[in-house]
């Protein structure tokens, strides 16, 4: 927990970001994950993806019902920080 928090009277030890989520993707479909500000977009495609691996996370994540293996799914999936997708629209000149 962040000193900040426990400073505004936080008691847990662990700030959970994430409760209750599911969902589903077609296979071979793009899929847009759209959300207000703050509501854990990065957070679910970062536990998803493999990259939030210094954070306690609990619970099941299942591809086809079968317990997600990380090195077979970093090969079937994957998604590109919005930093990258706008550096792609610049044009050439706005780069340098």
């Amino acid at each position: 927990m962040p000193q900040e928090m426990k400073a505004y009277g936080f008691q847990e030890d662990r700030l959970e970001l994430l409760k209750g989520i599911s969902g589903a993707f077609r296979p071979g479909v793009l899929t847009a994950l759209m959300g207000v500000t703050v509501a854990g977009k990065t957070t679910l495609m970062d536990v998803l993806s493999g990259r939030k691996m210094s954070s306690y996370i609990s619970g099941t994540i299942t591809i086809s019902g079968y317990p997600k293996k990380q090195e077979t799914f970093a090969h079937i999936a994957g998604y590109s920080l919005r930093i990258f997708a706008v550096f792609c629209l610049a044009s050439l000149p706005s780069r340098f």
